[in-house]
């Protein structure tokens, strides 16, 4: 019942600009996120723009490739080059065309 009930009274999700969410990208891979939840609520929360859900998925994808060594990382800092590249591609409007983030 709680799930039919958030389906439907959940409103829209919300749209996020690609320029802003490389901002977050780029912001998280240089640790430079003011709130240590802000990334959470980021790629976390349901969005309506298809190039920055992508952004998400492959930072997803990209943690995971490069898992953390420590317990106080997200993943390891060869990962964070990948997320740098990944907010470039967004800011440019070519993410969806790009094949390959090498």
């Amino acid at each position: 019942m709680v799930l039919i009930m958030f389906r439907f009274f959940r409103g829209k999700p919300p749209f996020t600009s690609s320029e802003v969410a490389a901002g977050y990208i780029e912001a998280f891979a240089n640790d430079n996120l003011k709130d240590p939840y802000a990334w959470d609520d980021f790629e976390l929360a349901p969005e309506a723009n298809p190039e920055v859900n992508l952004a998400i998925r492959l930072c997803w994808f990209i943690a995971g490739t490069f898992p953390a060594r420590t317990n106080s990382e997200y993943m390891n800092p060869d990962g964070k080059v990948y997320f740098k590249r990944i907010a470039q591609l967004l800011r440019d409007g070519v993410l969806t065309e790009y094949k390959n983030l090498d």
